[in-house]
């Protein structure tokens, strides 16, 4: 499995279960939504004093969104066959044709 050779820090996980952690597609629409309400804050002035502290944790809330999707296990994706270094989990070797 892929997740095994990535390695992520477990003090990013500390206090949360994998089971009840947040799935990958929340953590995407919450840091939409973030990056929105931060461009939105920008353009407008509105809470001007806030978009310094958005820009200065935008990294983390970065780092929590990839380790979120790395980490889900909700979804079930076939494992690689032995001489298989790459595939793709919605198509099938015979659609991919030649590039």
């Amino acid at each position: 499995m892929l997740l095994k050779h990535i390695f992520i820090p477990d003090c990013l996980f500390d206090g949360f279960n994998i089971k009840t952690m947040i799935s990958a597609k929340k953590s995407i629409v919450v840091m939409t939504a973030y990056l929105v309400i931060y461009i939105i804050f920008i353009n407008t002035g509105l809470l001007f004093l806030l978009v310094p502290f958005l820009y200065i944790v935008s990294p983390f809330v970065i780092v929590w969104m990839v380790a979120s999707i790395l980490k889900d296990t909700k979804a079930k994706y076939p494992e690689l066959k032995e001489k298989e270094e790459w595939g793709y989990a919605d198509k099938l070797k015979d659609e991919l044709g030649f590039f």
